[in-house]
């Protein structure tokens, strides 16, 4: 990965605009990432695991980005079953406690969530079709990204 901040609508390596390269599925450890994207797009609070990413692992998230707040702060919320389950709901007036207040989407709107918009930016624009060469290979340029969002990289 260079130093160069990445265009939204750059080519990939060898990749034409608009094409999608299909790579055989194989099996492999998952890499899990997780977030907290700002209103204006220009901070990003990641986290990335290959644990499984489940209730109890957001809620471990979501405990470590409330101690970390200095304000109020608003989080928009799609309705996946980790963010609805009774255990991450009994958490609920906890963070607001701490100053931090969720907020659900209507179901089926992922598009209204500005985050979604980062993860499919890093999937079809930022990762080069070389990243995937082996698990190691991917994580360590998802990691690469993550620490550099904000300087080399950034949603349009």
């Amino acid at each position: 990965m260079g130093t160069k901040q990445k265009n939204c609508n750059e080519k990939r390596e060898g990749q034409e605009i608009n094409t999608r390269l299909l790579l055989p599925k194989t099996k492999s450890k998952n890499i899990n990432v997780s977030g907290f994207l700002s209103s204006d797009g220009k901070k990003l609070f990641p986290y990335m695991t290959t644990d499984t990413l489940d209730s109890d692992m957001t809620i471990a998230i979501f405990d470590d980005f409330a101690s970390k707040i200095e304000k109020k702060s608003f989080v928009i919320l799609d309705n996946a079953p980790i963010h609805t389950s009774n255990v991450f709901k009994g958490k609920l007036q906890e963070w607001r406690n701490l100053g931090l207040h969720l907020l659900y989407l209507p179901p089926y709107s992922p598009h209204l969530n500005k985050i979604e918009l980062l993860w499919k930016q890093m999937k079809e624009h930022w990762l080069s079709i070389s990243a995937y060469t082996s698990f190691e290979t991917l994580f360590a340029n998802i990691e690469e990204i993550l620490i550099h969002y904000g300087t080399n990289f950034m949603l349009c």
